[in-house]
């Protein structure tokens, strides 16, 4: 998906995501789109002239800049029919990851190695740039009991290697892995994956305009006696907590070995990432898994610009897609919320009443993430007073 920036004014075409902010004079509601005392919308006048891709702003539409030729509050904006006072860019947000590693004993030998090369690989990787990571390994110890007897999680919220962001980062990460064996003498999984979320949810919690995402490696399944959680369903039910937690936080899986792939797959889909990664054959795959992962939060969450006069009226935000295979652009439905997404295209907000995020629903980020050549628009109308 090729995210551009472009306005009616500059003609620009930049490597972001375009985005245009029809800004008004007074009004706070969609009659501030209206021509007004201003009459048609201009590019230096006082009336009469469409504005052009070409043109630049000089002067003034009325008392208010340039103003859209038609209302907005039931029909729409385009960049064709939207002339506009400034431009405001919806920034992607920053992608922090937390991994959770298995280190027990069933991981010696080759998934092991495997799963430290790929990971070592991923943190070093250019295209991981600008991604936040904190790490931990399971069990914490070579002892054959949990950490804590209520299974709680608590002793795995905190990471070994706390947040940082990549490249300065990766060494830190790289001599942890470094410095670990699969010595471990069980597989906690109810503890490690509790710990996992409720720590990224933390993350989040502190964070909020950073999307975070929980990564859950593991070659078998959960193997702790005194933990009440074992069942595929049980341990699943866990991630489902979290993904319909408020601030919601996904889990993605990744299997070193085709035993854990009844679990993580119940991990994956109550999750909210549907299935699990196997990498159950080398390297390249666990490697092909992270790629994967951070590409699958890419362009699906932006941060609401704040532009340099007036105020953006959340009410009045359109955006369009337009697939690299046709040159008409589709309306994206405004969403209630994440619930109300289904399997339909959509868009919500993260607080209708005070917004700080605009969020792709799933079908739609996966359209947007899937067309390379795609271009995603979003059009902003402004209330207030332009200078």
């Amino acid at each position: 998906m090729s995210l551009r920036l472009s306005t009616i004014l500059t003609g620009l075409s930049l490597s972001s995501i375009a985005v245009i902010a029809a800004c008004s004079a007074t009004s706070s509601d969609s009659n501030a789109f209206n021509n007004g005392s201003g009459g048609s919308a201009t590019a230096g006048g006082s009336g009469g002239q469409q504005a052009d891709a070409s043109q630049t702003t000089g002067g003034s539409a009325g008392s208010g800049g340039l103003i859209v030729d038609a209302p907005l509050g039931e029909s729409s904006m385009d960049p064709d029919s939207a002339c506009v006072a400034e431009h405001a860019q919806a920034e992607k947000l920053p992608l922090d990851l937390y991994i959770m590693v298995d280190r027990s004993g069933s991981m010696q030998g080759s998934k092991w190695a495997n799963q430290s090369q790929a990971l070592k690989t991923f943190f070093q990787d250019p295209q991981s740039d600008g991604l936040y990571v904190a790490m931990k390994f399971f069990p914490l110890n070579d002892e054959c009991s949990p950490v804590d007897p209520s299974c709680s999680g608590s002793a795995y919220v905190k990471p070994l290697v706390d947040w940082g962001v990549l490249p300065g980062h990766a060494s830190n990460l790289v001599s942890a892995i470094d410095g670990t064996g699969p010595d471990g003498c069980f597989t906690p999984t109810q503890e490690a994956l509790t710990g996992l979320l409720e720590g990224a949810k933390q993350r989040q919690i502190s964070e909020p305009l950073h999307v975070v995402a929980a990564v859950f490696a593991s070659d078998g399944e959960p193997c702790c006696d005194d933990c009440p959680c074992e069942e595929n369903s049980c341990i699943g039910a866990i991630a489902g907590q979290y993904a319909n937690g408020s601030p919601p936080i996904k889990t993605f899986a990744i299997a070193a070995d085709p035993s854990a792939m009844g679990v993580l797959t119940a991990v994956a889909q109550q999750g909210g990432t549907t299935v699990p990664f196997d990498a159950t054959g080398s390297a390249q795959q666990f490697i092909d898994a992270l790629n994967a992962i951070r590409g699958s939060m890419i362009a699906c969450e932006y941060k609401m610009p704040v532009p340099e006069a007036g105020t953006i009226n959340p009410k009045l935000v359109q955006i369009e897609f337009t697939p690299s295979t046709s040159n008409d652009p589709v309306e994206i439905p405004k969403k209630n919320g994440a619930s109300d997404c289904g399997n339909d295209p959509g868009w919500y907000y993260d607080n209708d009443t005070n917004p700080t995020k605009i969020i792709l629903c799933p079908s739609t980020c996966s359209m947007v993430q899937g067309d390379e050549n795609g271009k995603l628009d979003i059009l902003f109308g402004c209330s207030g007073t332009q200078t």
